[in-house]
């Protein structure tokens, strides 16, 4: 029992005596020694780059960045010491403009960041840069020198843009060419800096209707001076509101709106957000004419390519594209393979002989003329093209438009404009 006595006493009396020493105060690191340096960055460099193209979201023009300081040993006492940081160029390149904020180290502070107000850069796409340094020698500094090899800290600053790898891949189908400008419009139109990163085709889809959006509102504002890039109309994307310029002279000249018809109609005249108003927003009755024109030639190309898709019938190609038909335009004819390939060709030539461009043109403008608006080009060869069951191609007529009534009609329209046209050229059964 004695023994575990004394053990206990001489254990409170070392112990009594370490807590004594641990008041004393012991400066750390470098006694006697208070000079600032740079901390080095994640690294281990003496520099930071400074690429506004990642900050086209912040709601200041100038980036903030905080750059870490240490001095050598704790600051005693209930004092505060100020550091004097200042800047100088760096060789090689034009300075960049930064404010650097003041470096006070409170009592018991042995490192802590400085904030530095980086300004935007005059050119993108150039590199700037600035050389942080500490000045000991300033009468307004209270530390003197850190650090060999990190008293100075150098700051790039640049505005540098590359496009995205997946672009040309997917996002370019949605939102046509990359460019810087088209860019940063659409990191604004979609408040988010990270939007090349999707892989979702809903995204892609919805990004196009917003840029659509946005691209008309601000062209229909600055009409002088409209977006310097083109976003696509694409066919698996809907526009169901019509554009703000589509009005009775679009109607009648490209036919009544709908989303699958207006991005036929951009398809068949290569047009986007950057020339919609002037090819087919405008009230010259002229350009509308031209642009009718060729768009009814597009819509015969597209014609064309639905021939053999096979499934499709001629009221699905009006669904796709209808471009109203005129009487007073004359038109660059393409064509029909419902006119050129078996086994419609052989029905088509029961009605009209054999094809020419001069034929076409004049049939078109005769049911044109007589019918108005009743006629569409669709309407005009009513047949649907398959595959029977032993894998041959076949044509029959097409029900909903009872075909083969509509084609005899046609036809005796045609036939009788013949008859009171002498010297045409060629021949209508």
């Amino acid at each position: 029992m004695n023994k575990l006595l004394n053990y206990i006493l001489s254990t409170v009396i070392v112990l009594t005596f370490f807590s004594a020493c641990t008041q004393e105060e012991v400066d750390v690191f470098a006694p006697g020694n208070d000079g600032a340096y740079f901390r080095p960055n994640s690294n281990g460099s003496m520099d930071t780059t400074v690429n506004f193209a990642n900050h086209l979201l912040d709601e200041t023009p100038e980036v903030s960045i905080p750059i870490d300081v240490s001095i050598l040993g704790y600051i005693n006492g209930t004092g505060t010491r100020r550091a004097v940081i200042k800047t100088k160029p760096v060789e090689g390149y034009d300075m960049a403009d930064v404010a650097v904020d003041e470096l006070v180290f409170e009592a018991g502070e042995y490192q802590k960041s400085v904030n530095v107000r980086v300004s935007p850069p005059d050119t993108m796409g150039k590199v700037y840069a600035v050389c942080l340094y500490f000045d000991s020698e300033d009468p307004a500094s209270q530390l003197g020198m850190g650090i060999n090899g990190r008293t100075e800290f150098t700051i790039y600053v640049t505005e540098s843009y590359s496009r995205p790898s997946n672009w040309n891949s997917s996002l370019s189908l949605y939102l046509g060419a990359w460019s810087v400008e088209k860019h940063k419009f659409m990191v604004h139109v979609l408040h988010d800096d990270q939007y090349t990163q999707s892989s979702n085709w809903g995204d892609f889809s919805n990004f196009n209707k917003l840029a659509v959006d946005s691209a008309r509102k601000y062209n229909q504002a600055h009409p002088d001076d409209p977006l310097p890039f083109a976003i696509p109309f694409v066919e698996y994307c809907t526009y169901d509101t019509p554009p703000y310029y589509w009005g009775p002279q679009q109607e009648k000249f490209f036919g009544t709106y709908t989303s699958q018809h207006f991005v036929s109609l951009a398809k068949a005249l290569n047009m986007t957000t950057q020339n919609e108003v002037a090819l087919v927003g405008t009230n010259d009755e002229a350009v509308l004419a031209e642009n009718n024109r060729q768009a009814v030639r597009g819509m015969m190309v597209q014609y064309n390519e639905y021939y053999s898709w096979y499934y499709l019938n001629a009221t699905d190609y009006e669904d796709f594209i209808n471009i109203p038909v005129l009487p007073n335009i004359d038109y660059d004819v393409v064509k029909p393979k419902m006119w050129s390939e078996e086994p419609s060709a052989e029905v088509v030539r029961n009605y009209y002989g054999e094809y020419s461009p001069e034929k076409y043109r004049f049939i078109l403008r005769t049911l044109s003329a007589a019918l108005g608006s009743n006629f569409t080009l669709a309407r005009l060869f009513p047949m649907d093209i398959f595959y029977d069951f032993n894998g041959q191609l076949n044509v029959n007529w097409n029900s909903k438009l009872d075909g083969e009534n509509l084609m005899k009609q046609y036809h005796d329209i045609v036939k009788a404009a013949y008859d009171n046209t002498p010297g045409l050229g060629f021949e209508i059964p």
